[in-house]
């Protein structure tokens, strides 16, 4: 008698990741331990043309890209796309399940990248696709916070597929799919205490035994924290402390210098040749 396949679970999460901290990654963490793949959507502004006036002057750009500390420098498509590239690379070490990368743009007609979409909106026309025709998927779960999923929670598409298990949201099993509308806080509460129990194992699956106020802090970092101590030279090893784990060093480093710019490089030249004349002056 043949043996029945293994059916996939599959796990989605998504955000801006301005940039991937280690608050982000202790949901992902969650999320490679409890499926066989993940999708791991990520959006990211785009440049504006510059637009003119009548009288030929160059209007404002309307969207707002977030700040790297007080560098007068933003966090743009061209640093996203760069430090993402790292990302990529080093997510395919990753050993215990496929995590895929993934830019939430959607496409035109024929099939070219055009509009950005959110990465929660790219995470259910997926979830859609999932409805339709679920092949060889056994249960989805979506990763993200309550204020993002709640309305999805509720959606009729979904709804017979929520209250059978075969979608999940947040990482937390509710009892029944009356817990994501009666109970959604103490899901949410949950969610959050497993993805910090995942995250503790991984950095402990790679030698570092973090203690519980360690964890805490790495899980509730904010990316405008990092940012904040990135772009500076004094603060920069700081940084390096709430990227997550799968990065190696060498990766770290490049990140920080992406957020650091160019002429956070010159300031640290200038400080290097700025020692070594003193160092002379001293000896001399």
């Amino acid at each position: 008698m043949a043996k029945p396949e293994k059916r996939m679970k599959l796990g989605l999460y998504g955000g801006g990741f301005k940039p991937f901290t280690t608050g982000h990654f202790a949901k992902l963490a969650d999320a490679i331990r409890d499926n066989d793949k993940v999708y791991l959507f990520y959006g990211m502004q785009q440049l504006e043309p510059t637009r003119y006036g009548k009288k030929g002057q160059p209007l404002k750009a309307r969207q707002k890209f977030r700040g790297l500390g007080d560098t007068g420098r933003t966090y743009d498509e061209n640093v996203a796309q760069n430090i993402f590239n790292i990302y990529k690379t080093a997510l395919e070490r990753i050993p215990e399940v496929e995590v895929v990368l993934v830019q939430s743009q959607a496409k035109d007609e024929q099939g070219n990248l055009a509009a950005i979409r959110a990465p929660v909106t790219a995470i259910f026309k997926t979830l859609e696709g999932f409805v339709d025709d679920p092949g060889e998927i056994e249960k989805v779960t979506i990763y993200g916070d309550g204020d993002s999923m709640r309305p999805y929670m509720r959606s009729p598409k979904f709804k017979d597929h929520v209250q059978t298990g075969k979608i999940q949201f947040g990482g937390a099993v509710p009892s029944s799919s009356d817990d994501y509308t009666e109970k959604l806080d103490q899901l949410m509460a949950q969610g959050e205490t497993e993805a910090r129990e995942a995250l503790k194992d991984f950095y402990a699956s790679k030698g570092e035994e973090l203690d519980d106020k360690e964890v805490a802090a790495r899980q509730s970092v904010r990316g405008t924290q990092v940012r904040n101590l990135a772009s500076s030279r004094q603060t920069s090893a700081e940084a390096k402390r709430y990227l997550p784990p799968f990065l190696n060093d060498s990766e770290k480093d490049q990140i920080i210098q992406i957020l650091v710019g160019q002429d956070g490089e010159k300031q640290r030249v200038a400080e290097t040749q700025l020692r070594y004349l003193i160092r002379g002056f001293i000896r001399g």
